[in-house]
């Protein structure tokens, strides 16, 4: 809708006619001009429908999260001021606020199936496109089916192949509450191997974390860390005997 400084049926009743003279002189007519323009801004404001945009989702950071959901996702783009929801997929963010200094909204993505969907933010205005930009990943959490092998010395240092499901984004191995010396994911095989690190003689579960989540305890990922073989020593009491070698 456009306003025109004049008395018609685009602006309000009681909108005055810019320019008409009164015979006062022309400092008058300019006043009652002035007068008019500021009486038509407030009488006939420009809609909102065209002073903003249909909402856009040009970027979402990160990109990736769990199924259990909870990741918080800033969802950046044009039009998203006075968002009323934010969904991922068909399924609505557990919550979200929009950020008027950077123009961008967080949301907490919700409990979902493993698998990508599109991020849409609906405003007054309309809801976004699904486009490659406002995709996200819900990962599946990596299940632990076995270690080879399943035991090691409590001094560490035993390499572990660790099988099972989802866990090509690994960040983090542990045995117990100790994490791996090393680790890494082999695309071959779809296998990890870790170093187990030192740790006291005992039983303790391997996890495996990823972007989507910590393995579950099952008795298919226990490692048992084993105490290191006992050190021989030997005490040379007469010096009369002598020995050499190495022991």
């Amino acid at each position: 809708m456009r306003c025109r400084i004049a008395a018609n049926r685009n602006c309000a009743p009681g909108t005055a006619v810019a320019g008409v003279s009164s015979g006062r002189g022309v400092g008058f007519s300019v006043v009652l001009l002035l007068a008019t323009l500021a009486l038509a801004v407030l009488v006939c404001p420009v809609s909102r429908a065209e002073a903003e945009a249909v909402p856009a989702v040009t970027g979402i950071s990160p990109s990736r999260g769990p199924t259990e959901g909870g990741t918080t996702v800033v969802i950046s783009g044009t039009g998203l001021q006075d968002p009323t929801s934010v969904s991922f997929g068909e399924t609505e963010a557990t919550s979200f606020s929009y950020d008027p200094e950077t123009g961008s909204v967080t949301a907490v993505s919700p409990p979902h199936e493993a698998g990508t969907v599109s991020v849409r933010v609906t405003t007054a205005q309309g809801i976004s496109e699904a486009t490659a930009e406002s995709a996200f990943t819900f990962l599946a959490v990596p299940v632990v089916t076995g270690v080879s092998p399943t035991t090691g010395t409590a001094a560490g240092g035993t390499q572990v192949t660790i099988s099972g499901l989802h866990l090509a984004e690994v960040i983090a191995v542990f045995f117990g509450d100790s994490p791996a010396a090393e680790f890494a994911y082999d695309p071959a095989t779809g296998t990890v191997c870790a170093v187990a690190p030192p740790h006291a003689a005992g039983q303790v579960q391997v996890k495996v974390t990823t972007t989507g989540g910590a393995s579950k305890d099952t008795p298919a990922d226990d490692f048992t860390f084993v105490p290191p073989p006992p050190t021989a020593w030997y005490e040379q009491a007469d010096p009369r005997i002598q020995y050499s070698g190495t022991w």
